[in-house]
């Protein structure tokens, strides 16, 4: 069971306490005071009692006890003069009257259990012991220290650097779908122009027989297309344009051969917003014909089944995608809506399902839930809850977000299984790639997250930073420091307000014997995370479960020789 009062949550199995989603600091024998006066606050608490049961029967003085009564205070946000939580008696004892909350704590919600994935061979059981008393102050890949796997979809902007110019042609057809144009009067629409560009690049996706560039990392349309395919490293551009007017729409379209210039097709077409998925279906079907693409027999049926036939729901859920790509609190907020609304007009589509539940989780993990109007519990329901609707109708970004969720409860076979069946579905995902590594790095797998996140890479050119903070920890396990230092370096400059990304930085830097760079990332990390408490190795190591104890020691010692204290 996990407990909820004021701003706070105690996880008795992580042995964790959180203040507005931020793991805090404490010491093992002010946790164990804090919970047994919480789960016992139906009741005064002798000191007889606590000096039983938290000091193994021990007497200890008046001074100790009221040390530890102080601490348990400061670390929720109490003090002896408001006493809104524990509350002395004089000469009494204690006792615990803030309201609580009460919830099961578990990622399978006895109201939504999530299925086991069906999809994609399994490379391996990952599962190991439950370790009941580790204090994962948020699961490393995950959360890491003090911030979420799950940034990776808002605080880590996009890579800063140019593209990359020197990428060969992939040994199989290549293509990247641009940005289409919008060219309706209402500058609006552009949210629906994009939607089609990227709907067609998602159909694409699902061929296993084509190489297809992530649809963010695709550039300005009105770049030179050989540049564009040079940058990207792909044979083949589409582009193209929609004009929306009333009910009536044109999709104009055009397949670029980048290495000899030449125009393979153009075409336009025409209809009302009813033939919207005909139209999306055209171009794709010429796509893969001038290709000269075989499709298996699932890829042909994944390519003609659409999530949704309801014109309003799909306009809702684009709107609802085009505000999600913000990432911020408040475009949360809105996306919500429109995601909501698309499902009530359509309760079968799945995409926007795995939206909502996407939407729900990262607003749990990043404490936005209050712009939500939302406790984090009721938060995290939610997200459970849309997730199973979600792997009911399974996408890519569903097995994505049920892979985090069993991961960030330490089901590491499970939530390998979920990132493959991802993969199985889109094989040109990028963050299916990442999402797998995630789980391989956890479990000793490092070697393999390394290529893994390359992968990724390549599929995606202008990859998000957090691509490069994977990376740096993969090669981190593998003892590879110097890459290590320098893709955690280039993932902590593109996002400095994160904490997270200096602690594996501060091990790498310790591992290279450069003292300097390590003392410096170590004060950092401690002026990020604004606590009086200097943390220890103990309270950092904890944190990041991995499996193997090898790669534990790894970590601790990358720190200690960056100058943290044991203790």
């Amino acid at each position: 069971m996990s407990y909820l009062f004021g701003d706070c949550e105690l996880e008795p199995v992580r042995h964790e306490l959180r203040r507005r989603a931020t793991p805090v600091a404490v010491e093992p024998q002010v946790f164990s005071l804090l919970l047994y006066l919480v789960e016992h606050r139906d009741r005064l608490i002798t000191k007889e009692e606590l000096n039983r049961v938290i000091w193994d029967g021990r007497v200890v003085s008046e001074w100790a006890m009221s040390s530890a009564i102080k601490l348990a205070r400061q670390a929720i946000g109490d003090n002896g003069k408001r006493q809104e939580f524990i509350r002395t008696i004089p000469r009494r004892g204690f006792r615990f009257v803030g309201d609580v909350e009460v919830y099961q704590d578990s990622y399978e919600d006895p109201e939504t259990e999530l299925p086991d994935a069906e999809f994609a061979p399994k490379i391996g059981r990952a599962d190991g012991p439950w370790r009941k008393y580790m204090l994962a102050a948020i699961i490393f890949i995950i959360i890491a220290g003090s911030g979420v796997w799950w940034w990776q979809k808002s605080e880590i902007s996009r890579h800063e650097e140019p593209a990359r110019t020197a990428y060969g042609l992939p040994d199989k057809p290549s293509i990247a779908v641009l940005p289409f144009s919008n060219l309706s009067d209402d500058k609006t629409q552009k949210y629906f122009a994009d939607g089609i560009a990227l709907d067609i690049s998602t159909d694409l996706s699902k061929i296993s027989g084509l190489f297809v560039i992530a649809h963010e990392a695709s550039l300005d349309p009105g770049q030179n297309a050989q540049t564009v395919g040079k940058k990207l490293g792909v044979r083949h551009i589409l582009k193209g344009s929609v004009r929306r007017a009333g009910q009536n729409i044109r999709i104009t379209a055009q397949l670029i051969d980048v290495t000899t210039q030449e125009h393979l097709w153009a075409e336009r077409y025409d209809g009302s917003m009813e033939d919207v998925f005909a139209l999306q279906d055209k171009v794709t079907a010429r796509i893969v014909s001038a290709l000269r693409l075989q499709l298996t027999a699932g890829e042909k049926n994944r390519l003609s089944s659409k999530e949704t036939t309801n014109l309003a729901a799909y306009d809702r859920f684009l709107q609802g995608w085009s505000r999600l790509r913000r990432r911020t609190p408040q475009s949360i907020v809105e996306a919500l809506a429109f995601f909501t609304k698309a499902i009530e007009l359509d309760p079968d589509y799945g995409r926007a399902y795995a939206a909502l539940a996407s939407t729900y989780w990262e607003s749990w993990e990043k404490g936005w839930h209050e712009n939500l109007g939302l406790t984090r519990r009721a938060a995290r329901k939610k997200a459970m809850h849309f997730l199973a609707q979600a792997l009911a109708r399974p996408t890519a970004l569903a097995h994505q977000v049920a892979s985090e969720v069993h991961r960030q409860n330490q089901r590491y076979g499970k939530a390998i299984a979920e990132a493959e069946a991802s993969i199985a579905l889109d094989p040109n995902n990028a963050d299916g790639y990442v999402t797998l590594a995630g789980a391989f790095i956890m479990v000793g797998r490092a070697g393999e997250a390394v290529e893994l996140v390359r992968k990724a890479m390549r599929l995606d050119p202008h990859y998000p930073t957090y691509y490069s903070y994977v990376l740096g920890v993969a090669s981190y396990c593998e003892e590879h420091f110097g890459d290590a230092a320098k893709y955690l370096a280039r993932a902590a400059k593109n996002n400095p307000e994160n904490p997270a990304l200096l602690i594996p930085l501060a091990a790498a830097y310790g591992q290279l014997g450069r003292q300097a760079d390590a003392a410096d990332t170590m004060k950092r990390y401690v002026n990020l995370r604004g606590r009086s408490a200097s943390p220890t190795l103990s309270d950092i190591v904890s944190g990041w479960p991995f499996q193997s104890a090898r790669d534990s020691e790894r970590l601790a010692s990358g720190l200690r020789k960056a100058g943290l204290s044991e203790q």
